[in-house]
């Protein structure tokens, strides 16, 4: 059988770089088994050693890639969790002010695929992803379907909008609390306490980020509840459903740093530690 050739000059410039100060002028050819030529001088040993040391630092790179990558799929899950938790709020409260059309449509549920939005749960969290995929830390984000309700059945229809759109967001706080509390009293181990500030942290993001007030997120429906009935509030209105869309997505890349030091500061007054300290 014809022995396949692979050429990797560049692995003992490496390997010089890490192993010393010797200059190898070496082809490396590997298949079935594994033979050495040189220009110049040979060693043998000084190239399996080198070959060793590149494959230790290969071995420990690539562990550290797949803990980023193991941390960033806990972070989706929390988010996926947190998610359902948020929009499950939204259905209930509509629910008590007396609108049923959540539960008829199925939303009052800890099923992920009835709240599947196709940018916020799918596109967005992938783009998001890529840094993961390379070993480099990532934040996770997304949004979930608006959950429906009718405002025909509702006893004020803008307050009401607006008590809807705030429980969501309320949820995530009141959650993020819940792990604040165990993790300032429980006394958990280190590694307990890190997930319990990704959990703490996601929450905290969540309901920041969706108080933005940008359609269709819930601080737009915050903000029309709030705004009174003048001629300018309905224009700010329609201008904010029309493009709301593309402000968000203009948001998350170019003006997402406006409320990091918002998420902080709450995430500090819940976890009483800065994100990260064990």
């Amino acid at each position: 059988m014809q022995k396949k050739i692979l050429r990797i000059d560049e692995v003992f410039s490496f390997a010089r770089a890490l192993g010393g100060n010797r200059t190898p002028t070496y082809r490396f050819e590997a298949c079935y088994d594994i033979h050495f030529t040189t220009r110049a001088s040979f060693d043998c040993r000084y190239i399996l050693h080198s070959l060793f040391y590149i494959l230790k630092h290969a071995g420990e790179c690539y562990n550290a890639h797949m803990e980023h990558f193991a941390f960033f799929i806990f972070q989706l899950i929390v988010l996926i969790l947190s998610v359902m938790v948020h929009e499950v709020s939204h259905g209930v409260v509509a629910e008590r002010l007396g609108d049923p059309t959540a539960r008829l449509a199925g939303r009052i549920t800890m099923n992920p695929l009835k709240h599947i939005d196709p940018f916020g749960s799918i596109i967005l969290p992938l783009l998001l992803s890529i840094p993961a995929l390379f070993g480099q830390p990532a934040i996770i984000l997304g949004w979930a379907k608006p959950v429906p309700y009718n405002p025909a059945l509702l006893k004020n229809p803008k307050l009401a909008a607006g008590k809807i759109a705030i429980a969501g967001p309320i949820s995530n706080i009141l959650l993020a609390i819940a792990f604040g509390i165990l993790l300032r009293f429980l006394g958990v181990p280190s590694g307990l306490a890190l997930l319990f500030q990704v959990i703490i942290y996601v929450n905290v993001l969540l309901a920041v980020f969706n108080l933005v007030p940008f359609p269709p997120l819930d601080g737009s429906k915050v903000l029309f509840a709030l705004l009174p009935r003048k001629e300018w509030a309905y224009n700010l209105m329609g201008f904010l459903e029309r493009y709301g869309f593309f402000l968000i997505i203009a948001f998350v890349f170019f003006g997402f740093e406006t409320i990091l030091p918002i998420i902080r500061a709450l995430f500090i007054l819940i976890a009483g530690i800065p994100f990260g300290t064990i």
